[in-house]
């Protein structure tokens, strides 16, 4: 009969785990195949189940037997991974430290601006009360609706101080930085937001995209968006959800189960070495967390003082409209709810078109001519958000100081991209009643 599914953390078979079943003082044990399946000649019913293959971390669970209703189970492979939950904090506040390690490890906090900031050292992490102590395990079944839930899901007993850390004082992009003893390494980003603004400018984000694009769980908006299947992937290259194109066809429904953030987030990792001068090597670093990083270290290099919210801090209230002149958003917008989006619109609206002017004058004082304005949909304009927008009644306004060369090989002429750069400049200087510099 067949049972279930073993899956890891990408939902990925694991072929060779060993499966006991325990009821009533018998013991039935079992193999996952090379599918992941698990077949045994049991009855149906409420078992004690405990699995373990070497390297992956074994678990105990409750599972019931029923062939109308095959089990999912999960199990978390050994790699180091790890994140703070909440992921985001205001300066002052603590938040936890949620982290998967089979052996002893280091952790240290670091700002990423323009500079690299180590800002503590947070010490070793070992095995001194108990073998294995820092291992984590997965809810079964697709967890990506609510997540991983480490410090929580599995843990007898709670997590000590250790895994409590109170965000720095100066607002900005953090890493918690972890190496373990035999040199495996692993990051994650904390956004930590000012107790009260301190300047003009805020900055936002967007942690909702980099959980769109994380795939851990097997799952995220454009990896099995649908759902986590109950057949694990066997070879991601013959047949998975991962690798394919993300054309529209595959958003065909009217409702989506919700995804967590409440996870990691191996799509934000930075390498310990990693300065910011340094190039964007790995495929999607460009818009989640390393991006973020990018932005804030010009902004400080070029002299803009500024405070980071996260997204969610936006949705909550955490962050405060009336205190600020400029918000500054970067990429991928689109991930957020109804709530921060009619925010942001009324807080935009209140400030009537100074945008517009802001742009047009810095336009007029770096290419020395007036900007010409279309009113009608530039014949490329859904590469933006801005004819959805139109479509449903809101003021948009898409500005480029570029030719659009829309051929085979696009391109932008490389005075142009430094002109757009110059003039995205004076006109945030002069949002925020600056002098032109």
């Amino acid at each position: 009969m067949l049972i279930g599914y073993v899956s890891d953390e990408m939902h990925v078979a694991i072929a060779g785990a060993h499966l006991e079943f325990r009821r009533d003082g018998r013991s039935f044990e079992m193999e996952s195949r090379a599918s992941g399946a698990v077949h045994g000649n049991v009855a149906a019913g409420e078992y004690d189940v405990a699995i373990a293959r070497i390297g992956y971390t074994s678990k105990q669970l409750r599972m019931t037997v029923d062939p109308a209703e095959l089990c999912r189970i999960r199990h978390l492979s050994d790699r180091l991974l790890g994140y703070a939950w909440p992921k985001w904090v205001r300066s002052g506040e603590e938040r936890e430290l949620r982290i998967h390690a089979e052996e002893p490890f280091r952790a240290s906090l670091w700002r990423c601006g323009w500079a690299k900031e180590l800002v503590a050292e947070l010490g070793l992490f070992d095995d001194s009360f108990a073998p294995g102590e820092h291992r984590q395990i997965l809810p079964d079944g697709d967890f990506t609706i609510d997540g991983a839930r480490w410090n929580d899901h599995g843990y007898a007993f709670p997590p000590d101080d250790r895994h409590r850390l109170a965000a720095p004082c100066r607002s900005g992009l953090y890493y918690i930085h972890l190496k373990a003893r035999s040199g495996d390494l692993f990051s994650f980003p904390w956004i930590v937001a000012p107790e009260a603004p301190t300047c003009p400018v805020a900055v936002l984000a967007s942690n909702l995209d980099w959980n769109a694009y994380n795939d851990f769980g097997g799952r995220s908006n454009y990896v099995a968006a649908w759902g986590v299947s109950l057949t694990p992937t066997i070879n991601v290259r013959q047949e998975s959800p991962f690798l394919r194109d993300t054309g529209v066809r595959f958003w065909d429904r009217e409702g989506y189960e919700p995804l967590s953030l409440d996870w990691p987030e191996p799509v934000n990792r930075v390498e310990e070495t990693t300065e910011i001068t340094d190039p964007m090597e790995r495929i999607g670093e460009e818009h989640v967390a390393p991006k973020t990083w990018r932005l804030t270290g010009w902004l400080e290099r070029e002299g803009f003082a500024y405070d980071l919210y996260a997204e969610t801090q936006l949705n909550s209230g955490v962050l405060e409209f009336d205190r600020y002149r400029v918000l500054i958003l970067y990429q991928h917008p689109e991930y957020w709810s109804r709530q921060m989006y009619e925010r942001v619109r009324d807080w935009v609206y209140e400030r009537g078109g100074r945008l517009f002017e802001a742009l047009a004058g810095a336009h007029q004082s770096i290419r020395g001519s007036a900007v010409q304005v279309n009113v009608d949909r530039a014949a490329q304009s859904f590469v933006t958000d801005a004819v959805d927008m139109a479509v449903a009644g809101i003021q948009t306004l898409v500005y480029g100081p570029g030719a659009w060369h829309f051929v085979d090989d696009e391109f932008i002429d490389i005075d142009e991209m430094t002109d757009a750069a110059r003039i995205y400049l004076v006109a945030a200087a002069r949002l925020m009643g600056l002098a032109d510099t």
